[in-house]
């Protein structure tokens, strides 16, 4: 009887904590036509995507309507939970641009090390950042059909389990060494279907560098460093101006997979003896599959597929491309 009573108990605390998360899961909306003393509801919707992000807790959503929100600094500073994730959208039919100049999107917990994740991103024009998004010790994160451009950098982070699927980003960067459409760090990385072109320096880093390797003072694990497990696949990459379209840099870069991309005339400011296709910096690691995928330079600017700091057979391998 008294195992059948705390049975009993167990039962209905668990139903009232699904219920607790239940109540906290709400739907906001954002609309240049709102103010940010409003509920946030559909009639009533806040003025600034900044003021919905710090109010939004693990399961909630935000909907933001079309119109120019010209903004400060975005932080998301709270993690959904694989169950109930932080959602912030264009709502359906309508196309939102944030300007944040010398601001960003960023993804970041109080604490150096404190993680950040299960968080979607999706259908933003995002313009004129010092990043367009930028996450520290993120993981779970979905970033999503946005537009990034005329930033320093498109998307700059280290994390792991990282999705980047359909996005446009173009015209990034400041320093044409530095300045890449994406540039990030850590582990099962996935990058797909996105269009990435006229950026200063490369479209895609693949970090692997001494300058991401595990610090437990900056880094939440070694998972959150270390480069291994990518996949880059289905994504169109031209006219990047300094570089290459990705550069697979470093020592912990291994078994990632890179495939069925469309590289076209990538480096159109640099030597026709440069790799516009899949550049190598310092590359020690192993693993790496290049396969399938179609790579043309009419000799502008850059005209190699690969660049020549790693070794085939050792460092990677390569079949059907073309």
């Amino acid at each position: 009887m008294i195992q059948l009573k705390r049975t009993i108990g167990v039962c209905i605390l668990a139903c009232a904590l699904v219920q607790a998360v239940e109540v906290h899961a709400t739907t906001y909306y954002v609309a240049t036509t709102g103010n940010n003393s409003n509920p946030g509801t559909s009639a009533k919707p806040w003025r600034n995507v900044a003021y919905a992000v710090s109010k939004m807790v693990a399961g909630d959503t935000t909907y933001v309507r079309s119109g120019t929100y010209r903004e400060g600094l975005i932080r998301f500073t709270r993690s959904g939970t694989s169950s109930a994730p932080i959602k912030l959208l264009n709502e359906p039919g309508q196309f939102p641009v944030i300007d944040c100049p010398s601001q960003r999107v960023l993804l970041s917990a109080s604490g150096a090390t404190s993680r950040i994740g299960w968080i979607t991103i999706e259908g933003f024009e995002i313009r004129n950042g010092t990043e367009g998004i930028k996450f520290n010790n993120g993981h779970d994160l979905t970033i999503r059909r946005n537009w990034i451009h005329h930033a320093r950098k498109g998307i700059l982070g280290n994390g792991t389990r990282i999705l980047i699927d359909r996005n446009r980003i173009n015209q990034n960067g400041v320093d044409p060494a530095k300045d890449q459409g994406i540039y990030t760090a850590g582990t099962q990385f996935t990058i797909t279907n996105n269009l990435i072109y006229g950026n200063l320096s490369y479209g895609i880093t693949l970090n692997g560098s001494p300058s991401s390797l595990y610090n437990p003072a900056v880094h939440s694990g070694p998972e959150f460093a270390v480069s291994a497990n990518w996949i880059i696949a289905n994504n169109t990459i031209a006219y990047n101006v300094n570089k290459g379209s990705i550069v697979v840099w470093g020592s912990t870069c291994n078994n990632a997979r890179i495939e069925n991309n469309i590289f076209y005339e990538n480096g159109v400011r640099i030597s026709s003896t440069a790799p516009q296709g899949i550049d190598f910096i310092s590359t020690t690691c192993k693993g790496i599959q290049i396969r399938n995928n179609l790579a043309y330079a009419s000799g502008a600017g850059a005209m190699r597929f690969l660049g020549t700091g790693a070794k085939e057979g050792i460092h990677y391998t390569q079949s059907g491309n073309i």
